[in-house]
């Protein structure tokens, strides 16, 4: 069984630290000190809902996160994300048509390059590479684009909208379990084009492979795509006031869909966050 993509392995991980210190604390003043175990029982209860907080956070905001935590640091290489435009013009020109974006805007944005850095989960267990946080000037008001890459530096990573969709603005974040039959079909034609760009790349192939083993063995399923299999995962929502991260889960493989609550049009996905090695 491989390691659980990060959309588990942080929430179980972040939610146990808080439950296990305070489960023991709240163990020890039920049978030693009575008189304090409601005051206790707040505290817990107020680190649980901190935990799911922050990590819904860093759900709906990937790169702030990452820059906040250190996990990513800004270096030279610019000329990085042009380079890869030039060697891999059927992935990335259809990226930027997506954001609606063309390869001029990229000549003239202002490109920022962060590097995640070596001891970090992210480098060492899903091989994130770089990440490139262009800014584009427009006239009503600044648009950026995020793309983070992996080692082969295949987009697993992207979001673009204005700068209020890459930043938290303090909201709440709301976690919601979907249902199959709630399910948009502007969400299925989002997770198509997104086969569309990735279908020949090897990080996507490998999120396939694993997660038509995720399925139970029984059954018969079709070639593996984005769009097939969120007939099949179990979906979950996390939103504030900006933004909204639909993340389909099978088993130990996930992928998410970013929607721009304001704009009400999809704005960006992740693969990048599965253990596939």
């Amino acid at each position: 069984m491989k390691g659980k993509g990060i959309i588990i392995t942080a929430i179980v991980c972040a939610l146990l630290i808080t439950a296990g210190t305070f489960g023991i604390s709240l163990l020890y003043q039920t049978i030693f000190q009575p008189e304090s175990l409601m005051e206790e029982r707040s505290d817990s209860e107020t680190g649980w809902r901190e935990a799911k907080q922050a990590y819904g956070r860093e759900v709906l905001y990937p790169f702030s996160c990452a820059l906040e935590s250190g996990v990513i640091a800004e270096t030279d290489g610019a000329y990085l994300l042009l380079d890869s435009c030039h060697t891999r013009p059927s992935v990335y020109l259809p990226l930027l048509e997506l954001a609606g974006l063309e390869f001029s805007d990229l000549e003239t944005a202002n490109v920022a390059t962060y590097q995640y850095q070596s001891d970090t989960v992210e480098a060492d267990r899903y091989g994130m590479q770089y990440l490139f946080h262009v800014r584009l000037p427009q006239s009503d008001g600044e648009r950026s684009l995020i793309i983070a890459v992996d080692r082969e530096f295949i987009p697993v990573l992207t979001l673009y909208g204005t700068e209020k969709v890459l930043y938290p603005e303090g909201d709440s974040v709301d976690v919601h379990t979907l249902e199959q039959g709630t399910l948009s079909e502007a969400l299925f034609e989002y997770a198509g084009k997104i086969d569309d760009i990735l279908v020949l790349q090897a990080a996507y192939n490998s999120l396939m492979i694993a997660a038509l083993e995720c399925l139970p063995a029984e059954e018969e399923h079709p070639t593996g795509s984005l769009r097939g299999y969120c007939a099949h995962g179990e979906w979950q929502m996390y939103s504030d006031s900006s933004m909204a991260a639909y993340v389909c889960i099978l088993e130990d493989c996930n992928f998410v869909l970013y929607y721009d609550v304001s704009d009400g049009t999809f704005c960006g996905y992740s693969i990048a966050f599965n253990d596939l090695r």
